[in-house]
């Protein structure tokens, strides 16, 4: 496949600008613009995704995903995501999780998030664009998130942006790659991943706090949470969140 990487000093959002992009040109699979700053970047749900000047990895890449039934949309969320954690592990990093959907964690700490687009053809994806931010050099984060981390702060290293990043897609390359042929392998490997996986912890349905703990996600890419009292149920990301303690 390869990839084709093109960088941009500064953007309002990479996600925008390869979205618009690919509206007017078929790109290569894989096409990638990464960028210094962002002025209106964004992660899952509109929220800001705070990120130090040529810091960090900001990117964005489109993929045509033809082969991915509509209804197995998630696999494409678990698979970037198992990228990421294999990048991750490459450094050293141990305890990397899947905070689902996509965010990416080291211990408590969040490391990485994700944000895809897809466009869909009758029963079948047509192109899916995944925008991911990772903290690489960041040492001091000013805005409200609660618990960012970068990889240099845990390894004490400082990194090349341009050479991460490609190291960085060719593992998410890789992952296209099984993917394509080992579906359920993805999802074997994105479930022993994911983060609280089996354990009792506190969750938020809109306003009703409740202990649960994770058993995975279905096959619409659900989160399927069990209760005290032995009743499973399922949730969309709207629906629930993951209470911070």
């Amino acid at each position: 496949m390869g990839i084709h990487h093109q960088h941009i000093k500064q953007l309002a959002s990479t996600h925008n600008k390869l979205w618009e992009w690919s509206a007017k040109e078929e790109l290569p699979s894989f096409f990638t613009i990464s960028t210094g700053y962002q002025t209106q970047g964004k992660g899952q749900d509109n929220n800001s995704w705070e990120s130090e000047r040529d810091a960090n990895i900001l990117l964005s890449s489109i993929v045509y995903p033809d082969f991915v039934n509509a209804s197995d949309v998630f696999l494409l969320s678990r698979c970037i995501s198992l990228g990421i954690v294999v990048y991750l592990q490459s450094k050293g990093i141990e305890q990397v999780r899947i905070k689902w959907p996509n965010d990416i964690y080291v211990g408590r700490k969040k490391i990485a998030g994700i944000l895809i687009q897809n466009s869909i053809q009758g029963s079948w994806l047509q192109k899916s664009m995944f925008s991911i931010g990772l903290n690489l050099n960041q040492e001091k984060f000013v805005s409200d998130a609660p618990n960012p981390i970068s990889l240099k702060q845990l390894t004490k290293k400082n990194y090349v942006v341009a050479t991460e990043i490609e190291l960085l897609m060719r593992s998410i390359e890789h992952e296209y790659a099984i993917l394509q042929i080992k579906p359920e392998m993805i999802i074997q490997r994105y479930h022993k991943l994911m983060y609280q996986l089996g354990e009792w912890r506190s969750y938020w349905n809109k306003d009703f706090h409740f202990t649960a703990k994770i058993k995975g996600v279905d096959e619409f890419g659900r989160l399927i949470l069990q209760r005290k009292d032995q009743t499973t149920e399922v949730y969309d990301l709207k629906d629930i969140r993951f209470a911070l303690i």
